[in-house]
């Protein structure tokens, strides 16, 4: 007769690993308002927790002094690099990729009016700006075409750059949204308060409209294709936001040890032995008989012992005849 089979015992699940601090890294597209987002992120973690690519040194330089660990002594790194930088390529653990977009157009213009007046600038050009945007081998020309979705994602379309967001540690907002980028933040990343920029530091549009003339709009439409339509859907979204699930965890993490009551800690009590009561006090041994010989106290008498000592006993009070 074959054995009953025996129950099974329910799995248990293995614990899911501790939560890691993200390391959140702001790529700041140039005359995107990050001058102003810098200052905002100094106020909100702190400076010496940031490292700034081209302020506080090389994203290159600290990398290779430490590798991975050499980037995680700092909360957040930005500047002006692409999410595809080699160091940032090589991050094993969890990190969140920050940034804001801004009409293609309006960039472009801005950005040429900011290293126009930047000799030292590498995208610098000695001809205005219609001349320089015709000639498709100047630095600045072939840096603006596409240059928001390759420096977000190192792609040249917009749809694989969206992909790679939608699928991967990103929250990217835009200038246009700014308030939107910012509710983002504080709900994903880590509450704002009352902190929030004063202003964002933008080129002023009479600049911009004196540059864009009709023939330097259809120079920088091809150009901008591309990040022009990456730029609607984060406008229509107001924010995208990738993959942040790590991120969440971190912050439930944070807020349930801010939450949990601390625990309290008493001095012990001074050991004191209890005086014996009278209860608890051994009763005093019964008196011996006249004349009998008391037994050791430290051995107890056996019946035969006793007999023969009341034999004695009674044979000495005999009436002599």
């Amino acid at each position: 007769m074959a054995e009953p089979p025996l129950p099974r015992t329910p799995q248990k699940r293995p614990p899911p690993p501790p939560a890691e601090r993200p390391l959140l890294i702001y790529v700041h597209i140039q005359k995107t308002a990050g001058t102003s987002m810098r200052e905002f992120l100094n106020q909100l973690l702190g400076k010496k927790n940031i490292f700034w690519h081209g302020e506080t040194g090389s994203l290159a330089d600290l990398f290779a002094d430490g590798g991975e660990a050499a980037l995680r002594r700092y909360t957040l790194i930005g500047g002006h690099f692409s999410a595809r930088h080699p160091a940032l390529q090589a991050l094993e653990k969890p990190h969140l990729f920050l940034s804001m977009m801004r009409e293609p157009t309006q960039q472009i213009l801005s950005h040429f009016a900011y290293v126009d007046s930047r000799p030292e600038n590498a995208l610098h050009s000695d001809r205005d700006i219609a001349a320089t945007l015709a000639d498709p081998t100047h630095p600045f020309t072939e840096f603006s075409k596409s240059a928001q979705c390759r420096m977000l994602t190192g792609r040249t379309k917009a749809a694989p750059a969206e992909r790679v967001i939608r699928r991967g540690p990103y929250l990217i907002g835009c200038v246009e949204r700014f308030d939107d980028f910012l509710n983002a933040i504080d709900e994903t990343v880590r509450p704002l308060g009352a902190l929030k920029p004063k202003h964002l530091n933008m080129q002023r549009a009479e600049t911009r409209d004196k540059l864009g003339t009709p023939e330097v709009l259809d120079l920088i439409a091809p150009l901008a294709a591309e990040d022009a339509v990456l730029h609607r859907k984060v406008m229509d979204d107001g924010v995208i936001i990738g993959d942040v699930r790590h991120v969440r965890r971190w912050r439930q993490r944070q807020e349930r040890q801010a939450h949990r009551p601390a625990a309290k800690t008493t001095p012990p009590a001074a050991t004191q032995t209890p005086a014996p009561t009278t209860a608890d006090a051994a009763p005093p041994p019964a008196a011996a008989p006249e004349g009998d010989t008391p037994c050791p106290s430290n051995s107890a008498a056996s019946p035969s012992q006793g007999f023969w000592s009341s034999l004695r006993s009674f044979w000495r009070r005999r009436p002599n005849s």
